[in-house]
C-alpha cells in the first residue's frame, strides 16, 4: 500500500510539503482504490507506526526528518521523494511506477526531501 500526506481531506489534493503537520493520509491499495485516513498521532515516529500497522509498504511525501526517516526505513516502508511542487497522490504514484521519483536510501543520513 502506498501513502501519502495531503493537504486537505479531499483525496486528490497535493501532497503537502511537511510530512510531521499533516492532518490527512491518501492511502493507495493494489487495486487502485484510495481512502482517507485521518492523523491523530502526536509525533511523526507515531504516524509512520500507524501507517505501518495499515499495511503501507511506500511512503511518497516532500519533506521528512532524518528520524523519521529512520523509523520509516527500520520498518521496511520504502520513502520516495517527490518533490516541492504539488502533485497528487495519483500523478506521484504514476511517476513512481514510470521509476521518475527518488527512493531515498537507507544509507543516507542528514537527509531532508
Amino acid at each position: 500500500m502506498v501513502a501519502a500526506p495531503l493537504k486537505n481531506k479531499k483525496i486528490d489534493s497535493p501532497i503537502m510539503s511537511h510530512f510531521s503537520k499533516a492532518k490527512f493520509f491518501a492511502l493507495l491499495d493494489e487495486k487502485g482504490d484510495i481512502k482517507l485516513l485521518i492523523n491523530n498521532a502526536d509525533t511523526p515516529e507515531h504516524t509512520i507506526d500507524i501507517l505501518n500497522i495499515h499495511g503501507v509498504d511506500t511512503l511518497i511525501c516532500a519533506y521528512l526528518t532524518q528520524k523519521t526517516l529512520d523509523h520509516a526505513t527500520s520498518l521496511g516502508i520504502k520513502v520516495f521523494d517527490c518533490g516541492r511542487e504539488p502533485i497528487s497522490l495519483i500523478s506521484a504514484e504514476k511517476k513512481r511506477q514510470d521509476n521518475t521519483l527518488i527512493q531515498i536510501p537507507t544509507t543516507v543520513k542528514r537527509y531532508s526531501l
